[in-house]
């Protein structure tokens, strides 16, 4: 009878939307397929495009961009999808990590923070 409540939380399992398991390439709505297809949409992408893709509003080559948890004995974290592959998340800030492990993590072993450029990898 206890065993429901004092049961430990899995952190193999993600979690993920019944809908999308069951039919995970449904197509987009036509409205939203049509507003796609036109010429204002476009105009809007490309300028977004090269505003993010400007070399002055890029990071330092060596600044730090991404930030992974790790155990103390074991290297990187390491989770198991629901297909069965590996995968290590990487977070875009230390605060996003921290966020991360606090709330499903939290019972596991104690874990430090790398961040990291694009250099290394």
């Amino acid at each position: 009878m206890f065993k429901r409540l004092f049961r430990s939380k899995n952190t193999e399992y993600l979690p993920g939307y019944s809908a999308l398991k069951a039919n995970p390439c449904r197509g987009l709505p036509p409205d939203l397929t049509e507003m796609e297809r036109s010429e204002s949409f476009s105009a809007r992408r490309d300028a977004l495009q090269s505003a993010l893709l400007d070399t002055s509003q890029r990071p330092e080559i060596d600044a730090s961009l991404f930030t992974e948890l790790m155990d103390s004995g074991n290297g990187f974290l390491s989770l198991t999808l629901p297909n069965g592959s590996p995968c290590v998340p990487i977070f875009s800030t230390p605060f996003r990590a921290a966020d991360y492990m606090y709330t499903l993590l939290s019972r596991g072993p104690r874990l430090q923070y790398l961040c990291t450029s694009t250099r290394p990898l």
